[in-house]
This record gives structure tokens, C-alpha cells and sequence, in this order.
């Protein structure tokens, strides 16, 4: 019996040891009860930013600048966001490296589409840049970034150089626009200028969302080819205008799904390719980062001045001269409402 009694008051003192006091709260830390993947946040966090460890490899995420009240982001924090009130895919963030040592700096705002984040040439060697949808140089076009197709303008940005480097190589200066890589390199034949100058380099930008920044009638730096990873301002070589009035730029993107630039073949390509019924373009001013742009605001330039609008074009469709659809000889002088003076 003092057996059975004494295991009964052993029970009872170790059962008031475990015990909690109605009211009181866990001493478990937040940290032991992580929020599943899956869960939606509270409403009152559904528009902050979620600090995570500050030796996350990954970097600072950039957030789509249409996303109301979203707050800019902190010093030193490497961020991801709420997916559930954004809709957008952590995946869909970029980097910043070259500007913030992988965190982002005091009141900066973040941004996804603008991955263009260093200018892709020395603004100070150009005089003039055509505008997009222009009549200059010959028919480049395709289906526009609303799904419309388009024929006869030029759907890209002809850069010409300040008097004293026309004619000249080896001395305009191109950039890397992002943290890339080369996805392909093509021969410019250039049978529009009447003279093979330079090639044509296709840049991948770090969404990974299909667009390519593609430079036309440049030289390449012999220590880079064909899958170099660049990073964002990083000097890749010289625009060739040796014979020529200008290079070239524009964003480029294919409609097939299972196109893959780094295996593209320019001999075996779709003849609809050749056409360009497959590209998708749009104009890298859409996607320059504000800090880019600001270089051009220096200068008293917007974004919109280097765009004409579809329905304008549409309106007054580029003349074709032959069966190739070269367009008549097109200058500042003689067409300055194709044309943005620089310098």
C-alpha cells in the first residue's frame, strides 16, 4: 500500500510541473512554428516585404513598380514578396548586383519589367537616335508586345555616332545592358549597307522571360563568345560603323515555346523566322531601369519621344523601294519626325 501511494504522489508532483497556467503563453519562439509555403498572409503583412537572412546568396528581389502601396525597401535587406497580393512570381525578380553589393540601398524602389539597368552605349558618342517604328534604314518588324502584327517600319533604334567617330571601329563603346549571357552571335551581311560590318550579339536578360537585347553591326572583345555570362555595364565591345552610318539595337523575343537561342541555327531556321512572323519586338526604352533613363531626362528626353505609336504608323505606312523593303534615304534633316537629336 505505501508503495502504490508513494508512485501516486510521484505522478501528481510531476503532473504540476508540466502543467501550464490557464492565460499564459508558450515560451516556444515564432521561429519554431514556421508559416507553410502555402498559407496566405495575414491581411495587416499582405504589403511588406519579408526581410530573410542577410547572407542570402540569391540577392535583393526587384518588384513590379505597378504594384500599389508597395513600400520601398529597407537598407541592407535582401527582400522577397507577398506572391498572394502581388501576383507576381518570386521568380520573377532580378538581381541588383552591380549597384548594391547584393542588398538593396536606402529608398530605392524595386522593379521587375525595368531590367535594363545600365545604358547599352556611351550616350556621349551618339548624335542621334531613330525612333522606334521609324521609316529608317528597311522594314524590321513583326508582332508587337500586345500580340498585333506589324509590317513595313522599322522596329528598332538606328544610333548614329557623333561626327568624329563616324566611319570609324574599335572606338564607339557598347555595354553590357544586365547581368546576361550571350545566347547567340550572327553574321551581319549587312546587305542593306552593301557591306558585311560587324555581327549581330543576342543578350539574355535575368528574368529569363524570353526577351532578348539584341546589338547589330558590333565587334565583339575576343574574350567573349558564344555563352560568356556579362555583367550589367560591363564593356563587351565596339559598334562597327566602318562603311556605315550606324549599329543598332532592339528586344527581341520568338513565339515558338520550345525556341532556345543558345542551340539556334541561322542556316536551318523556319522560313516563318525569316519572315519574321516569329518575333516578337519591342523597344529597350520600355525597359530601362529609371536610373538609365535619367541620363536621357538629363537631356530633356522622355520615354514616349522615342516611340511611335502603332496607330500613328499605321496611318502613315513606311514606302518601300524594293522588293526587299529598303525605305528611301532618311536623315534628321530630311525626316526629323523619325529622329531624336541627342547631342
Amino acid at each position: 500500500m505505501r508503495r502504490i501511494y508513494f508512485l501516486f504522489l510521484v505522478f501528481i508532483l510531476v503532473s504540476g510541473c508540466t502543467a501550464q497556467v490557464p492565460g499564459e503563453q508558450s515560451s516556444a519562439t515564432p521561429s519554431e512554428f514556421p508559416i507553410q509555403k502555402n498559407e496566405t498572409p495575414p491581411k495587416e503583412k499582405q504589403t511588406e516585404l519579408i526581410q530573410t537572412n542577410k547572407s542570402d546568396t540569391e540577392g535583393a528581389s526587384k518588384i513590379n513598380e505597378t504594384i500599389p502601396n508597395m513600400p520601398i525597401s529597407k537598407p541592407n535587406e535582401s527582400v522577397v514578396k507577398i506572391n498572394a497580393t502581388t501576383n507576381v512570381s518570386v521568380n520573377k525578380t532580378i538581381q541588383i548586383n552591380q549597384t548594391t553589393n547584393k542588398f538593396n540601398q536606402p529608398n530605392q524602389t524595386i522593379y521587375t519589367d525595368k531590367f535594363i539597368v545600365a545604358n547599352p552605349f556611351d550616350l556621349s558618342q551618339a548624335s542621334v537616335i531613330s525612333k522606334f517604328r521609324s521609316c529608317v534604314g528597311h522594314d524590321y518588324s513583326g508582332m508587337n508586345s500586345d500580340g498585333q502584327r506589324e509590317t513595313k517600319r522599322s522596329m528598332k533604334h538606328y544610333i548614329d555616332a557623333i561626327n568624329s567617330l563616324k566611319g570609324t571601329s574599335g572606338q564607339i563603346k557598347v555595354f553590357a545592358p544586365f547581368n546576361g549571357t550571350i545566347m547567340n552571335i550572327e553574321q551581319d551581311f549587312a546587305g542593306f549597307e552593301g557591306k558585311q560590318r560587324g555581327i549581330q550579339v543576342w543578350l539574355s536578360n535575368p528574368n529569363n522571360d524570353g526577351w532578348l537585347f539584341v546589338f547589330f553591326h558590333v565587334d565583339l572583345l575576343s574574350s567573349l563568345k558564344k555563352g560568356s555570362e556579362v555583367k550589367a555595364g560591363e564593356l563587351i565591345g565596339y559598334a562597327n560603323v566602318d562603311g556605315g552610318e550606324n549599329f543598332d539595337i532592339t528586344l527581341k523575343k520568338f513565339v515558338f515555346p520550345s525556341f532556345d537561342p543558345s542551340t539556334f541555327d541561322e542556316e536551318k531556321k523556319p522560313e516563318s523566322m525569316v519572315e519574321g512572323s516569329a518575333n516578337v519586338l519591342t523597344s529597350p526604352f520600355l525597359h530601362m531601369s529609371p536610373e538609365v533613363l535619367k541620363q536621357y531626362q538629363n537631356k530633356g528626353l522622355k520615354v514616349d519621344d522615342f516611340i511611335i505609336s502603332k496607330s500613328s504608323r499605321d496611318a502613315k505606312q513606311c514606302e518601300c523601294i524594293d522588293e526587299s523593303c529598303n525605305f528611301p534615304s532618311n536623315s534628321p534633316q530630311s525626316h526629323p519626325e523619325d529622329w531624336i537629336i541627342i547631342n
